[in-house]
Order: structure tokens, then sequence, then C-alpha cells
């Protein structure tokens, strides 16, 4: 960690305590080591699209610069091996259409393309339908961060304060540690069970497959709501849950018309 302190430049969000640039550091001569690929980029690659390629979003704590928009030179010196690091794209980036023999097991068309994907804290931002600059969301996954957009970054490393790119604007924000994964830690303190149930790569990927389809729904039903106005909402309709948007940030969209 004090390697990545000391060769990163100010401001990096790859300088925080928890850096997956650190771990990389750490892992990059492993001899079963081909490429860094994030969560997204697994699922997307497994799905049919082309590997080694990844977002602006999941990139930026391993050092990628989202203001020039290119992995630093910074990292060479720091002795990173540059041959792992991806080809990064804009989050919803068309990467390729889905492999057949998916789209016939899932029940999606064999033309269902396939985009880069983002961090699920973006996600839940996105989620929510915050779209003017000043508006503000918080949501509960692992940890618990808050996320504002932006007319401009801001990088604060020692106020764990960073900023990811969205198109011509950006997400400021944070991150606390006191969101889902220490709630778990006090599972067995309040007679909670803390037992997880150990699945295959393929049956994770099943399952984060069949939550990404609700999710879509849910965003496709967020979308209408959001073309209507809000003067045609002559009532309140009781909350219904439509589905949960993301799988590790937790969020689930609401039907709460008016």
């Amino acid at each position: 960690m004090c390697a990545v302190a000391a060769a990163a430049q100010a401001g990096s969000a790859a300088r925080g305590a928890a850096s997956p640039l650190a771990k990389l550091l750490a892992m990059q001569d492993a001899p079963a080591l081909a490429r860094l690929a994030y969560q997204t980029d697994r699922i997307a690659a497994r799905l049919g699209a082309p590997p080694g390629i990844s977002d602006e979003n999941n990139a930026l704590e391993t050092g990628y610069d989202p203001v020039l928009r290119c992995w630093p030179g910074w990292l060479r010196d720091l002795g990173i091996r540059l041959d792992l690091l991806p080809e990064v794209v804009e989050p919803a980036t068309p990467l390729g259409t889905i492999d057949p023999s998916l789209a016939g097991r899932s029940g999606l068309t064999a033309n269902t393309v396939i985009v880069a994907g983002t961090t699920d804290g973006c996600a839940a931002f996105l989620a929510t339908g915050a779209n003017a600059v000043g508006d503000a969301v918080t949501s509960l996954g692992s940890t618990l961060p808050l996320k504002q957009l932006s007319e401009r970054p801001i990088f604060s490393p020692e106020h764990g304060a960073y900023s990811h790119r969205m198109s011509t604007r950006w997400l400021a924000g944070d991150a606390s540690n006191s969101g889902g994964a220490a709630q778990a830690a006090f599972r067995p303190r309040c007679g909670c069970s803390a037992q997880r149930t150990h699945r295959s790569p393929d049956e994770q990927l099943s399952a984060r497959s069949e939550e990404a389809a609700v999710g879509a729904a849910a965003l496709a039903l967020a979308a209408r709501r959001s073309a209507v106005s809000t003067a045609a909402s002559v009532k309140r309709r009781k909350a219904a849950r439509v589905g949960r948007y993301w799988p590790e940030a937790k969020w689930q969209v609401w039907n709460r018309p008016g």
C-alpha cells in the first residue's frame, strides 16, 4: 500500500486503503493470472463479449485516469505489468451480442447486445432516475456509498472522496464501511444466521443473470415512468416491488408514481 501511495499521482482513487491496485501489485506474478478483470467484465465475457475489456468506473480504483481517459504512466514506474490491464471503454459501450447458446437458455433474443457495465454504486444512482447536478443518492451494499452528480470531478484521497465519470458529468462521493458487510459481522451476536451457501461460478453466474434480467425490466419500467408527466398522475398506487437492479448493491426499484 505504501508503494502505491508513493507512486500514485495526487488525487488518484488507487490510493485508498482498500486499493485494488495494491492487490494487483501483490498478485500479478501468480502463474495462473492472465489478465485483470472485474466482476462485470467476467459476466460480460461469459455472456459473449470479447475478454480484456472493462469500463471506466470499475477501472478507477486500479489507477485508471478518468480525466485523461487512459492508464497513467506512473503504473509502469510502480512495476505494474501493463499487459494485464484491460482496454477501458465508457460504460454502456456496446461490446458484442450474446452467445447464441446462452440466448436459447435464457430466453433472450440472439441479437441481444452486451454493453460495458459500471460499479454497483453508480448503477444504484442511475436506477433512481436522478439526473440533475446536485442530485445525491446513497445506497446500501457491502459498503454505504454516497454519490452526488457534479459538473466537475472532485478527488481528495485524504477524505476518501473520488469521482466517477458519467458521460460529460461526474459522480463525486465516498463510501462508508458501515454497510451490509459490517452489519453481517454482527449477525451472530443478534442470533441471525451468518451461514452462506457456497455455489460454483456457473451457479453464481446463472443467479446473477436472472437478477440482471429482472433489473433490466425494472429499468425499462423506470424509464417509462420518467417519461410520464407528474400532472398525469391522478392518484398514488400502492407501492409494488419490481425487482433488484444490481446484485451487489441490494437496490430495489419501487413503483411509486405521483
